[in-house]
């Protein structure tokens, strides 16, 4: 599905700052946006921001490597949950052609980062619908990863060729993204990425960038400091989540003007 307003994230400068020392205020303004976690907001509120976070989340897996005398990919692996096997889930019945397609690399690449892979299909329905498409902004593949966040997050992985065309690679780059914000923004806050909440968060600050995450977070997350994409796509992306064990999601199938 086309971002046509997708806006690039910050510079790069932008992408090393710590979080800033903010809670979150304005719980009330959760309810008005009609997204859940306003108890987990409340408790971020008596929380100071932590100020020891990962950079990335190439980081978190290369720290853990040291401390063990394993390489990053055994960390990574050895993380993944015991006696889960990519076989026991199964697709959701109204997800595109191309997202069941790619539903077993999903799995494997979303594990990797700890994350839920109905989750990350979710997005991958919603940006591309599966296919491997380049988006007249500029985003690419079926993430819809913009060139110059793909070159950022190369830079911090220290890897000097990738290619966004590449599904497997498309999709890690943006499991990378994902857990990357998480770790800095989201759960450093107190909040459950899984949760209306989290996914809300996870839809500004992967959609609009960490500058506009972090406007809509300093105004207390208020509607009238999301973008109108944010608008659109937020809840689109907390029914298509919660519509994973459904035979359809009359959400997305509103989306798609059926």
């Amino acid at each position: 599905m086309e971002n046509p307003l997708r806006r690039e994230p910050e510079p790069d400068e932008n992408m090393r700052k710590r979080v800033r020392n903010a809670g979150i205020v304005g719980v009330g303004a959760l309810t008005a946006l009609g997204v859940a976690g306003v108890g987990q907001a409340a408790v971020a509120e008596r929380q100071p921001i932590r100020q020891d976070i990962s950079v990335s989340a190439e980081d978190s897996h290369t720290a853990r490597a040291e401390a063990e005398h394993m390489s990053a990919e055994q960390a990574i692996e050895a993380k993944k949950p015991l006696g889960e096997t990519l076989q026991s889930k199964e697709p959701a019945a109204w997800w595109p052609t191309g997202v069941k397609q790619n539903w077993l690399t999903i799995q494997q690449v979303a594990n990797d980062y700890m994350l839920d892979p109905y989750l990350v299909a979710t997005i991958v329905a919603e940006e591309s619908m599966g296919q491997n498409i380049n988006n007249p902004s500029g985003a690419e593949g079926l993430m819809q990863i913009m060139p110059s966040t793909a070159q950022e997050i190369a830079r911090l992985r220290h890897r000097a060729n990738y290619n966004m065309q590449d599904v497997t690679q498309n999709l890690d780059y943006g499991c990378w993204l994902i857990h990357y914000l998480d770790e800095k923004y989201i759960k450093a806050r107190g909040v459950d990425i899984n949760s209306d909440m989290g996914i809300a968060m996870l839809a500004v600050y992967y959609g609009d960038g960490e500058g506009a995450g972090e406007v809509w977070a300093r105004n207390g997350y208020k509607e009238d400091y999301l973008s109108e994409q944010a608008k659109h796509v937020i809840p689109l992306w907390s029914e298509m989540y919660k519509n994973r064990s459904e035979v359809n999601s009359p959400m997305f199938e509103k989306a798609r003007g059926k």
